[in-house]
């Protein structure tokens, strides 16, 4: 017999939720089961979401059982994290503001993926870059087949700095593929900035796991996603957290020459070419075997190098207020 549908407006309607900010609400839905609702205004993960995400994982563990992600706008999971505060640190030249910004987003992300109780994300339509890294750190992904997900840090110059080019990484290697077969999916992936056009793409790239739900509605997925968080509450043990071995020179190359190619093919810019080259940097150099929160520094120290461009504050200016690359944008 099928769970009865999870109807997050009707208990929006009728209840008040746990905590809420501008940006983001926890919500009891019953069975021991808290829902974390982004609902910030831009559809942007801020840090008014990470603070009460931390805040809620601590409430979680103290009442609950299992957690799901979800957001009620129907076209909209989440369009990444907000830029601004990196670009306030790259108008004062504070860079360690700039890496506190993304070290909290990725501290908070981990204590949710190794939390003692089940995350379940819950997602369906646009889901890009911050709000894309948020989902990939849950337990499970539930995701709706209109999934349109994908990582646009290249546009605004910069990489993944919330763990998802790890979790990228973390994923290929998980399905038992070769190093440098692993860093190459993921770089492509991440490099070339178009989102997959359905769930059923997104599990191909990676994004989403074998073991990952596809249903076909963001209210199956809500649905569905909450049945599983009550089924899995009882007997969840956290993951161990992997080791990670990056891949070699010729992977490098290959890197490279993909820039190249998307270079022709899209009209990157230069900030876009060094974000890439900084992602092939972050796969290929260095200690070949890493812990997740290793890479997670790497791609952190990346983007603190890369905003020190002199062009880049404009960039990212345009990005925020058109949603486009610039190219795009002219």
């Amino acid at each position: 017999m099928p769970p009865p549908d999870f109807d997050l407006a009707a208990l929006k309607a009728t209840a008040s939720p746990i905590a809420s900010n501008a940006s983001a609400s926890l919500w009891d839905t019953g069975d021991g089961v808290a829902a974390f609702e982004l609902h910030d205004h831009h559809a942007l993960c801020t840090p008014n979401t990470i603070a009460l995400l931390e805040r809620s994982l601590a409430r979680v563990r103290e009442s609950f059982r299992a957690l799901l992600l979800v957001c009620a706008d129907p076209d909209i999971f989440c369009l990444g994290a907000s830029l601004d505060p990196v670009i306030e640190g790259i108008e004062r030249r504070d860079w360690p503001a700039v890496d506190a910004y993304l070290r909290h987003g990725q501290d908070t992300l981990l204590a949710m993926k190794y939390a003692p109780f089940p995350t379940i994300a819950a997602i369906h339509g646009r889901t890009a870059s911050g709000g894309l890294e948020v989902a990939l750190h849950a337990t499970t992904i539930v995701a709706a087949h209109r999934l349109f997900a994908g990582f646009r840090e290249r546009w605004a110059g910069v990489v993944p700095s919330w763990g998802g080019a790890t979790q990228m990484l973390a994923r290929w290697l998980a399905r038992g593929t070769d190093p440098d077969s692993a860093a190459l999916r993921a770089f492509e992936h991440i490099a070339d900035a178009r989102p997959m056009r359905t769930a059923a793409g997104s599990q191909e790239c990676g994004v989403l796991r074998p073991t990952d739900i596809i249903v076909d509605s963001r209210q199956q997925a809500l649905t569905r996603g909450r049945a599983l968080a009550i089924e899995t509450a009882p007997t969840y043990t956290p993951p161990s957290p992997p080791r990670l071995a990056l891949a070699g020179p010729a992977a490098r190359a290959h890197m490279v020459a993909f820039t190249d190619k998307l270079t022709s093919w899209q009209r990157l810019g230069e900030p876009e070419i060094l974000a890439c080259h900084a992602l092939a940097d972050l796969y290929t150099s260095g200690d070949p075997d890493l812990s997740e929160r290793d890479l997670m520094a790497r791609e952190r120290a990346a983007v603190v190098e890369l905003v020190k461009a002199p062009a880049i504050i404009e960039r990212m200016k345009t990005v925020r207020a058109t949603g486009q690359r610039p190219e795009e944008h002219a």
